[in-house]
């Protein structure tokens, strides 16, 4: 099965392995990444 990029962002977010987005999909996560100026 192959799906668009956006909707595996969805699966592996629903999955809990957000930090699995990282490795497979970068190009995808970046665009919908909120800045955060000041992280305490």
């Amino acid at each position: 099965m192959i799906v668009k990029p956006v909707t595996a962002v969805r699966y592996v977010a629903a999955l809990d392995k957000r930090g699995l987005l990282w490795e497979l999909l970068p190009d995808t996560v970046l665009p919908n990444v909120l800045e955060v100026r000041h992280a305490e």
